[in-house]
């Protein structure tokens, strides 16, 4: 916890200096991605994929698969797969799906061979 409060004191003082990368950084070490993604959309447009990256590998070095879906959801249904957890990653995929309006309007998310092994299980 005292890391924590540590790394937002250490993004405040970056932000006072406009050493917005650091500060960026040094959110995303604190756990404080929604900081480190509003300071790189308000204030460096061009880290907000960086940031994104980032929070995606932290989700899949945690094993969170839910929390991966729900920003990437062919990350996210790899990492079902990759777990053995096939009646998630299939009922993650119908939500899609439906969501999607049905395969047609998603064509990418055919283009994954996980997905489609996942369709022929």
């Amino acid at each position: 916890m005292l890391l924590l409060f540590f790394c937002s004191q250490a993004a405040e003082m970056y932000l006072q200096v406009d050493m917005i990368k650091e500060a960026i950084d040094a959110f995303m070490a604190g756990d404080e991605w929604n900081k480190a993604k509003k300071v790189a959309k308000e204030l460096e447009p061009r880290l907000e994929a960086y940031v994104d990256d980032k929070y995606k590998d932290y989700l899949r070095n945690q094993g969170k698969a839910e929390a991966l879906a729900g920003v990437d959801v062919v990350a996210g249904l790899d990492m079902y797969i990759e777990k053995g957890q096939w009646v998630k990653a299939i009922e993650t995929a119908e939500q899609q799906v439906g969501q999607w309006g049905g395969w047609g309007l998603y064509p990418g998310f055919l283009g994954s061979t996980d997905i489609i092994k996942l369709t022929l299980q």
